[in-house]
């Protein structure tokens, strides 16, 4: 951030969090509470940095001061979901980002090129949930 402090986000990829369910439900573990995560604090500049490379771009960074309130590092303390799940994250933040620019370019492209409001594909009977309705 512009005021020197390095932010950083506990990132969790879809399948490290579909394999946690998944052995949450082998398991039975009923109604049971997991912390679920890479449990890697990962710098926002090496995830932009991912992110770059999977869309072969660079992107516009723009530092902004954080709000006092804000986070510097989050992360999650996994340790109940590897003792009670055998919970081990596999991705890192590198192949996470490389997976999901690969289904970006190649899935979500390809229907909304412009975006989502501007794609000719988004048109008044579109789905569209909106807080409180369906």
């Amino acid at each position: 951030s512009e005021d020197g402090r390095e932010v950083q986000r506990d990132f969790t990829h879809v399948k490290d969090i579909l394999r946690a369910v998944c052995a949450a439900l082998d398991r039975h573990t009923g109604f049971d509470i997991f912390n679920i995560s890479a449990h890697d604090p990962v710098p926002l500049l090496r995830f932009v940095h991912a992110i770059e490379a999977g869309l072969g771009k660079k992107a516009d960074i723009q530092e902004v001061i954080l709000p006092p309130e804000a986070e510097v590092s989050t992360a999650a303390d996994i340790s109940r979901a590897q003792q009670r799940l055998g919970y081990a994250p596999t991705m890192t933040i590198e192949e996470g980002a490389r997976e999901f620019t690969q289904w970006y370019q190649k899935e979500f492209l390809p229907l909304f090129p412009n975006g989502l409001t501007s794609s000719s594909h988004w048109t008044e009977q579109s789905p569209v949930i909106r807080s409180g309705t369906r």
